[in-house]
């Protein structure tokens, strides 16, 4: 989910991903007016997807499927913005 998100950031904004810092996409979408609940979401995705990539976290097939839902809402509300 992570990378999904990064990518989709870094082409939105036409940065490189691995540029993309999870405060340095935080304050992007605060100064683009994103509301909180979104901001939210993605910050929690991607602190789980790092824990999960970097520090051997697991996550639960629900846990997964939450994570999934949300990156979609994610993504949909971008896209109207």
């Amino acid at each position: 989910m992570s990378k999904v998100l990064r990518d989709y950031l870094a082409n939105k904004w036409h940065q490189p991903a691995a540029a993309l810092s999870v405060d340095e996409i935080l304050a992007k979408l605060k100064a683009a007016k994103v509301d909180e609940k979104h901001i939210s979401q993605l910050k929690f995705i991607l602190e789980q997807s790092d824990l999960v990539c970097f520090a051997g976290a697991n996550r639960d097939t629900a846990g997964m499927q939450a994570d999934l839902s949300q990156t979609q809402d994610i993504i949909t509300h971008l896209e109207s913005l």
